[in-house]
């Protein structure tokens, strides 16, 4: 069972959806093969019952392989799979219902699938997203750091205190992103030098791979934010603060 926190202060509602989605579809690859029918053999089969065709079915509605997205359909042959007893479906029908892809979002709906998908055995694990601000001050932005620097600690502390429960808890730090998650905020992505910028599907891969790798407690995304912290270690801190209040947004009004 995967389950997401995405901070409302960090995340855009695209960011969010964008990352959710991409997460739950990495956890339902592994059913698709590579000689998928085509789609009125899946819907045949699926509509006969077949949990493995309701899944790929769904997939293919979900990602719009050869076909128009359309999150309804595939929250319906999700849902179909998950009555079926498929633990992956009734895990990823709790996040559709959770973050309201495809469906109304129903926070009573997303716990009853949950529930079933652990007693069916699923995986369990917990994403905290944070920030890479996490990792450093912001001049301008202090109380957002300060929350972004509790949100990576406490991770990493979940993470240790659930390990011998057998799930995984995942403290994941994104930089700044080219999402609308500034615009909502009341600033623009033009705020930021473009080096530093990361994609949102960028963001949601990387996600993915450290969800499907399950090897650290606290990831920092992008090899460029990940090579700034590096070199900011060898600095006096009165020097990184300065370079960090100089970058930021908060501290140019």
């Amino acid at each position: 069972m995967i389950r997401s926190v995405f901070n409302s202060a960090h995340l855009s509602s695209r960011f969010a959806l964008l990352l959710a989605t991409c997460v739950l579809v990495a956890f339902t690859s592994h059913t698709i093969h590579a000689a998928t029918p085509n789609l009125s053999q899946l819907v045949a089969k699926a509509t006969q019952g077949s949990v493995q065709h309701e899944i790929q079915l769904a997939e293919i509605y979900l990602t719009g392989k050869g076909v128009a997205p359309d999150a309804e359909l595939a929250t319906h042959w999700y849902e179909r799979a998950a009555q079926g007893g498929n633990p992956e479906a009734q895990n990823l029908v709790g996040e559709f219902y959770q973050a309201g892809i495809g469906v109304p979002a129903n926070p009573s709906r997303a716990f009853h699938w949950y529930q079933l998908a652990a007693a069916s055995g699923s995986s369990d694990a917990l994403i905290n997203i944070g920030s890479l601000l996490a990792h450093s001050s912001l001049p301008g932005g202090s109380v957002y750091a300060g929350t972004k620097s509790f949100v990576a600690n406490f991770s990493e502390s979940l993470w240790y205190e659930f390990k011998p429960k057998g799930i995984f808890v995942l403290g994941f730090n994104p930089g700044a992103a080219n999402s609308d998650f500034h615009a909502n905020a009341g600033g623009h992505t033009s705020d930021f030098p473009k080096f530093v910028m990361s994609s949102v599907e960028d963001v949601a891969k990387e996600l993915a791979k450290a969800l499907e790798k399950r090897r650290k407690p606290r990831v920092v995304q992008g090899w460029k934010n990940r090579f700034m912290l590096f070199g900011l270690k060898f600095l006096p801190r009165v020097a990184a603060v300065s370079i960090m209040g100089k970058m930021s947004p908060g501290m140019q009004n």
